[in-house]
């Protein structure tokens, strides 16, 4: 595989969190860079790639809930996603 493009923000904060767990970073061979990109693969595959659910309840009750007053039910929230499908 050739290079892969970065945007400069992006290649500087990765070389900084580089740097900040001691790997070598910098021009050349002897350059760590590479070593920490499957470090970081590595914790990526151990954390599971569990996909997060698109739409929870939970979630549409804190984007419903208005200060000082109660949450919405599960069912307020079922109604208001079917008049929602219906609109559509």
């Amino acid at each position: 595989m050739g290079s892969i493009y970065l945007p400069d923000q992006l290649k500087a904060r990765l070389v900084r969190a580089a740097r900040r767990r001691g790997y070598l970073v910098g021009r050349g061979r002897q350059s760590q860079l590479a070593e920490y990109l499957a470090y970081l693969i590595r914790l990526d595959e151990q954390a599971g790639g569990a996909e997060r659910p698109r739409r929870t309840l939970d979630q549409a009750r804190g984007l419903l809930s208005v200060a000082g007053k109660p949450a919405p039910s599960d069912e307020a929230i079922r109604d208001i996603l079917a008049e929602r499908r219906m609109r559509k």
